[in-house]
């Protein structure tokens, strides 16, 4: 005897999150699903943080991820609630004590006035207390979203230095159009990571996701 189970949708015990969707030749999963490292593809969605007047969005207990070798970080559509502000980062090499020293980044910057079309580039080094920092984000709607992909290298192996890269693109609070790449080192050790935070230097993240991927070799 045999029986089965027909359906095109799949949601929690509580009826509101989308777990799955079926069709005829296929099964997509919800973005609120997380699909276990040892089963999941080489480049796998882990977690996925959302602001609404958030202070910090953070990615912590890192070892839990340890079948992956690096961390992608999408930041899309970041609004903050002040002209103005830094978009940072700082990592933690013991719980969530972050470190807010040791670090040395390097980026190159081109710009564009939305107004009068002038345009502009240039290069910024710097020993500091950031792992990452942008500046000017801004806080209009529609004009101002930041958004960026951010690569840590080996974050959890123990010979090496940990390194990022980083591209981002935002309208400046000003009505300058900017795209900044860059990297940076953290030398004060070689520990693991086992937290990661971004954050506003001011108020909070008006709204905007950041979401971590894991790539496998």
């Amino acid at each position: 005897m045999s029986s089965e189970i027909k359906a095109d949708l799949i949601k929690d015990k509580s009826g509101t999150k989308t777990l799955a969707t079926l069709s005829s030749s296929a099964v997509t999963l919800g973005s609120s699903v997380v699909v276990p490292a040892s089963i999941g593809g080489n480049y796998s969605l882990l977690v996925k943080n959302t602001a609404s007047s958030s202070t910090t969005l953070e990615f912590t207990n890192l070892s839990q991820w340890s079948a992956y070798k690096h961390f992608k970080f999408f930041a899309e559509d970041i609004l903050v609630e002040t002209n103005n502000t830094q978009f940072r980062c700082v990592i933690a090499t013991s719980g969530t004590s972050y470190q807010e020293s040791n670090y040395q980044t390097v980026s190159t910057y081109a710009e564009r006035n939305r107004s009068s079309s002038a345009v502009g580039s240039g290069t910024s080094m710097s020993t500091g207390s950031y792992f990452m920092y942008i500046e000017g984000l801004g806080s209009t709607a529609g004009t101002n979203e930041f958004s960026a992909e951010i690569t840590i290298f080996n974050p959890l192996n123990t010979t090496g230095n940990k390194r990022s890269m980083w591209l981002s693109r935002y309208c400046l609070h000003s009505n300058y159009e900017y795209h900044i790449d860059g990297g940076s080192v953290y030398t004060a050790n070689t520990s693991p990571l086992t937290a990661i935070k971004f954050y506003p230097h001011q108020d909070s993240f008006a709204s905007g996701s950041i979401s971590m991927y894991g790539i496998k070799d």
